[in-house]
């Protein structure tokens, strides 16, 4: 017979591997619509001054990590992140100057109740989009994969969002209010996460100190630290 502490486990691990799953088919849909404006990769024409792991995990840092956490650069150094992880674990590198400008894998979106059919892809899979009623009037929430968590995303000082190629080190200047990596995974893992990359690279242009997190871990930070 179980006892308690084996029946919280199991129950652990269940939620786990549902909310996986929710992640890998809400992606593909939103991956699908946006992979155009993104080229999966690895930042290519780049001469790290520092490289940093994402994810992995030994016997001297966590799994889900970046390793080292904190790096001291000066202006005009590149930084590259390297997703490591040998599962199919997600992970972004996401600077968030603007604490308005933070975000989450999956939003609700407003929708008319006149939605055209929506059929999972690839057809047959095991997928159903989140559509609940709405009580702002008669339309319906649709819970959809965010485009600005799961793709490489930047937010200028104005608030403008634009997509940027992963596979090109971004030049910061630090007065962006939001820059993101997008989903970085290893080699081949890619193949879950349309539109992902292994690497994303910074050139850091200005000094001060630059903290970021991974959207689907929040408790995994990074620091940068630019003299």
């Amino acid at each position: 017979m179980y006892n308690k502490t084996a029946i919280l486990t199991l129950i652990l691990v269940s939620v786990a591997a549902v909310s996986t799953t929710s992640i890998l088919v809400s992606y593909k849909a939103q991956a699908a619509v946006t992979s155009s404006s993104t080229t999966t990769g690895t930042a290519t024409g780049t001469k790290p001054n520092a490289e940093i792991k994402v994810g992995g995990g030994n016997a001297t840092y966590p799994f889900l990590g970046y390793n080292p956490q904190k790096v001291q650069a000066k202006t005009g150094d590149t930084i590259v992140w390297n997703a490591v992880s040998p599962i199919a674990e997600p992970h972004t590198v996401s600077f968030v100057l603007d604490n308005k400008t933070m975000t989450a894998p999956d939003v609700p979106f407003a929708a008319s109740t006149s939605l055209p059919q929506l059929t999972a892809v690839p057809p047959g899979s095991n997928g159903q989009p989140t559509v609940m009623p709405s009580h702002q009037g008669n339309g319906v929430i649709i819970v959809g994969a965010n485009a600005r968590a799961n793709l490489p995303t930047i937010i200028d000082k104005t608030g403008s969002p634009r997509m940027i190629n992963a596979t090109t080190p971004y030049h910061m200047d630090g007065t962006e209010k939001y820059v993101n990596s997008g989903i970085l995974v290893e080699k081949p893992q890619e193949q879950f996460f349309p539109g992902s990359s292994n690497s994303f690279a910074i050139t850091f242009e200005k000094a001060g100190t630059y903290d970021y997190t991974c959207i689907f871990h929040p408790w995994m930070t990074g620091q940068v630290v630019v003299k």
